[in-house]
């Protein structure tokens, strides 16, 4: 998991592998109301936007990466929203 924070947003990346290939790529991108060091500053307001990638691979291996990524959750939540 690769979180980047910047100060009107922050992305949280999971990746997942199988004998070291990428398998599948999950990826949250939070782009806040207001820079987050200010007093308007609302998590609640934040935009989330959500990305799967599946590299070109064996299409066993990727069902299979599909259904430990659903089976887990993406992190824990903080004021209703996913982190």
């Amino acid at each position: 998991m690769d979180k980047t924070y910047g100060e009107t947003s922050q992305i949280v990346a999971h990746y997942y592998f199988n004998n070291k290939q990428l398998i599948f790529a999950y990826i949250v991108k939070y782009d806040y109301n207001v820079p987050i060091n200010l007093e308007q500053f609302d998590l609640k307001k934040s935009r989330k936007t959500e990305q799967r990638y599946y590299p070109p691979i064996n299409k066993e291996i990727q069902n299979k990466a599909y259904s430990l990524a659903k089976q887990f959750s993406v992190g824990k939540t903080t004021n209703g929203v996913e982190m």
